[in-house]
């Protein structure tokens, strides 16, 4: 089943608590979380945003990721799989 939401969805919207949500977004931990992961996409070669990287056996594939489309990114998971 493919979800689409247009629109914009406010924390409140989707069940959190404002407070606690900002206190988190903004905490060291998260921050460093972020750093984290903006190093570990660079050394993937990442180069925009989305990306559907896979991971077997230590070995990374970047699996097309197609708006327009998404039977061109099923299609690809399922070779991934394969």
């Amino acid at each position: 089943m493919l979800l689409i939401y247009e629109g914009i969805l406010t924390v409140p919207q989707i069940g959190l608590d404002r407070v606690i949500f900002s206190a988190d977004i903004d905490s060291p931990a998260v921050h460093q979380e972020l750093l984290s992961e903006i190093e570990f996409t660079s050394r993937l070669e990442v180069k925009g945003f989305p990306t559907l990287v896979l991971e077997r056996e230590g070995v990374f594939t970047t699996i097309i990721y197609d708006y327009a489309d998404h039977k061109a990114t099923l299609d690809g998971i399922k070779r991934f799989c394969q």
